[in-house]
């Protein structure tokens, strides 16, 4: 981690989380203005994810600091497709809560799983994504 990333303030997290934010919601046509800061990490940063914040509907966004993948959902209907953020590649939130392997966080009807092969998430149509430790995507 450079001195540059460490120094980071939260107002940085926001702006990226809303700059996923919009692009998932622009991805799903849906006007919106979201922003917030990571919800959770899972262990060794492999992956962030945090709730959108400001005009519903609200999304679960995860990003993958290794790489810069983002792909977020609503609570219900199919998570995007998932794009290569520029920005979101190193980008990491060390203050973010850790959820560690074994451990389920849940949102009303959507909820995340930490396992050692990866973190999956799934919304209330049992839609969602696995994404494996530092490489491997599944959507479902």
């Amino acid at each position: 981690m450079t001195d540059h990333q460490m120094h980071r303030t939260p107002q940085v997290g926001k702006r990226r989380i809303a700059a996923a934010g919009c692009a998932l919601i622009g991805l799903l046509t849906l006007a919106s203005s979201a922003f917030g800061l990571a919800s959770f990490q899972t262990p060794g940063g492999a992956a962030y994810c945090g709730w959108s914040e400001g005009e519903p509907p609200e999304a679960l966004i995860c990003w993958t600091p290794n790489d810069g993948y983002t792909i977020g959902m609503f609570d219900w209907g199919r998570p995007t497709r998932g794009t290569y953020e520029r920005n979101n590649r190193g980008y990491e939130e060390p203050y973010a809560p850790m959820l560690r392997f074994g451990r389920t966080i849940r949102w009303g009807v959507t909820r995340c799983a930490s396992r050692s092969t990866g973190l999956t998430c799934t919304n209330g149509d049992g839609h969602g994504w696995w994404l494996g430790r530092y490489h491997g995507l599944k959507r479902f």
